[in-house]
């Protein structure tokens, strides 16, 4: 589950919980649907900074992530952020 950078938000609720109980009842009072994906073995997702996601994980799985901030790679950012 993947949402833009105006859409992100934060949670300590554990994501499969959260997905099946709350994210319908936000997405009626206008948050938008998530971008989804479904990675098979040796997919990488890359997730760009600010965006809001959580993984789902359908069977057993091994993942390694890590975070690198790109500042002096990207543009800059609108004042809104």
């Amino acid at each position: 589950l993947v949402y833009p950078p105006a859409y992100a938000l934060m949670s300590n609720e554990q994501i499969r919980r959260w997905d099946e109980n709350e994210r319908f009842s936000l997405e009626k009072d206008g948050q938008p649907k998530p971008l989804t994906c479904v990675q098979r073995a040796g997919d990488v997702a890359v997730i760009p900074e600010m965006w809001g996601h959580g993984v789902v994980n359908l069977e057993e799985t091994l993942a390694v992530a890590t975070e690198v901030r790109m500042a002096l790679f990207r543009p800059p950012l609108p004042k809104a952020f």
